[in-house]
């Protein structure tokens, strides 16, 4: 792979993801912890396609 151009080094990011691995596993063997999550952060809003929120019902 060959490092960027000046150019593409200094473009400007839309979304970023990150990974936080964090906790116990969450079971024997498992490649879970039970703290691992995921963030998002979004610069551009027009990058959002849709949003959808889960039953409160559903997380108990």
């Amino acid at each position: 792979m060959k490092p960027p151009t000046s150019s593409q080094a200094k473009a400007p990011f839309d979304t970023v993801k990150g990974v936080f691995v964090e906790g116990e596993q969450a079971y024997p063997g498992s490649g879970f912890s039970d703290k691992t999550h995921i963030q998002i952060a979004v610069r551009n809003p027009k990058m959002i396609k849709g949003v959808f929120r889960v039953d409160q019902e559903l997380l108990a």
